[in-house]
């Protein structure tokens, strides 16, 4: 049995998104600890991806209906 996923952490971070790449450097540690691992909900790339995702889908279903 698995586990739920836990919402503290963005769900893209394993994505190899260059735009969330670039925040995984040393002097942005910060800003991993505070976005990727608490509140991926207040980062702009998340919620660019997670609209972009709630788009592609709708698509899809409007294709499939």
């Amino acid at each position: 049995m698995s586990e739920a996923p836990d919402r503290r952490v963005c769900p893209f971070v394993h994505d190899n998104d260059a735009r969330c790449a670039q925040r995984f450097t040393l002097q942005r540690l910060g800003e991993v600890f505070h976005f990727c691992l608490g509140h991926p909900e207040e980062c702009i790339v998340f919620c660019e991806l997670t609209r972009h995702g709630q788009r592609i889908q709708r698509q899809r279903l409007a294709q499939a209906g």
